[in-house]
């Protein structure tokens, strides 16, 4: 247990996480002023599925591409700041209800069968507004809304 746990540190760890995502230096990438160039070797021996191996969180993951100029980096991460400034967590994420494993699917197609008409001319705006009024009293939308929110008062509950 203690071996795997130092492999997955190392994993975690910027050595790890550059090995496992890049490879090796100069062999399968370049670092210059900051940004990562990955060679030919590199994709003539797949050395991505390696990063599989490791996850290491970094807020900045998607404002990188291999090769990006570093302005264009710096341009991004800015951006990242600044939204993170006046984002707003999504507290649903996490939430379970039983009821949505087996209806849900079933409702979400309704729901967006319902759009794509409306979307496309086949039915009125004033559609959809009915939709939702009936989809309001829908036994097994009631009971997924019941369940969500029960999930949601146990979680905070458990967060006092």
């Amino acid at each position: 247990m203690k071996k795997i746990m130092e492999f997955l540190n190392y994993g975690s760890s910027d050595e790890g996480h550059e090995l496992a995502n890049f490879g090796l230096k100069d062999t399968y990438f370049t670092l210059a002023d900051g940004v990562y160039a990955t060679t030919k070797q590199h994709a003539k021996e797949s050395i991505a599925a390696y990063g599989q191996l490791f996850t290491k969180y970094d807020k900045y993951f998607r404002a990188y591409r291999s090769g990006i100029e570093k302005k264009v980096w710096e341009r991004n991460k800015g951006i990242i700041d600044e939204r993170e400034k006046v984002s707003v967590p999504d507290h649903a994420i996490g939430l379970f209800s039983e009821t949505s494993l087996t209806a849900g699917p079933e409702l979400n197609k309704k729901i967006q069968d319902m759009k794509t008409k409306i979307i496309l001319g086949k039915q009125p705006i004033s559609a959809w507004d009915e939709f939702v009024s009936k989809l309001k009293t829908d036994a097994n939308f009631v009971k997924i809304t019941n369940e969500i929110n029960q999930s949601y008062q146990q979680r905070m509950a458990g967060a006092k």
